[in-house]
């Protein structure tokens, strides 16, 4: 009487079999690919002293099946530092609070669902305080939060974003301008005693 071990190819084909059915319902199971959630936010070049600043926020959907990958529930925070006052936003904020620390939080809450590839961008502009010096600095955070599905019974996908950023004192802008021909010629600029 032969044994299992006689036959190694026989051997294979059960370790084999028993390995696919024991794998089988963890396989079946795999959950499908979600939205992927991106949050960037950028401020304007030059914030003067005393003057604005405007905060670009933009969220976006970086999915790659349109039909799995919809995020539903878009829902946005801002929290804006000290010594910055809330004037203006290109989507009007659901809810906006002066918080006990002296920030702002904005919140636009369930503004938008986001498709694959799509992106939606928010301007917040705020007045910078006199009494900030240029040894202050201050960071702006944002949060997102989208969900997987329709009613929210999905994952919810969360990102942050933390963006520090320091006051200027003067706006200079300076530009060489060469010296024409007929500068060069008559001495223009030079020093004139008569004058």
């Amino acid at each position: 009487m032969k044994r299992l071990r006689d036959y190694p190819f026989g051997l294979l084909a059960v370790a084999a079999t028993l390995l696919l059915v024991l794998a089988y319902p963890v396989l079946s199971q795999q959950q499908p690919e979600a939205a992927v959630l991106a949050l960037t936010q950028a401020v304007s070049a030059e914030p003067l002293l005393g003057g604005t600043i405007s905060y670009q926020i933009s969220v976006g959907n970086n999915g790659s099946d349109p039909v799995t990958d919809k995020g539903y529930n878009l829902t946005i925070s801002d929290t804006l530092p000290a010594g910055l006052t809330f004037l203006s936003a290109s989507i009007q904020p659901t809810f906006t609070s002066n918080q006990p620390d002296g920030s702002t939080r904005l919140l636009w809450d369930n503004i938008s669902d986001l498709e694959v590839t799509e992106e939606l961008v928010i301007e917040v502009t705020a007045g910078i305080d006199d009494a900030l010096t240029l040894a202050d600095s201050f960071t702006n955070s944002v949060s997102a939060r989208l969900n997987t599905a329709p009613d929210n019974s999905g994952l919810w996908l969360e990102e942050s974003s933390d963006l520090a950023t320091g006051l200027q004192t003067i706006d200079i802008e300076v530009q060489a301008h060469q010296s024409t021909a007929n500068e060069q010629a008559t001495g223009a600029g030079e020093y004139d005693d008569n004058a």
